[in-house]
């Protein structure tokens, strides 16, 4: 038996947030209120801490994560600072 915590099911018909890199950390957008949570890549999921996604009933947002998310990391990574290393996919913005 598999321990550890059920993964939640999101309600069909959710819209994804879409993923963005901000001073080298992935990060995602709540649509709902506008505040900003960390996105691990290996369990694309949102829950914002301010508003819980109250808007769906507290359950749990998928995360859009590119494609193209290992060009993108290697090209922000040739920059020197953290800090200038901004991305977002729509509209495709460099920082």
């Amino acid at each position: 038996m598999k321990r550890g915590t059920p993964k939640p099911k999101t309600p069909k018909g959710v819209t994804p947030v879409a993923a963005r890199i901000y001073h080298n950390q992935w990060i995602a957008d709540c649509p709902d209120c506008g505040n900003a949570e960390f996105v691990w890549i290996e369990e694309p999921r949102f829950m914002c801490s301010e508003c819980f996604n109250g808007a769906i009933g507290g359950a749990w947002r998928p995360v859009e994560i590119p494609n193209d998310r290992a060009d993108i990391e290697a090209a922000l990574g040739a920059r020197p600072l953290p800090k200038t290393r901004n991305w977002q996919s729509s509209p495709r913005t460099w920082g």
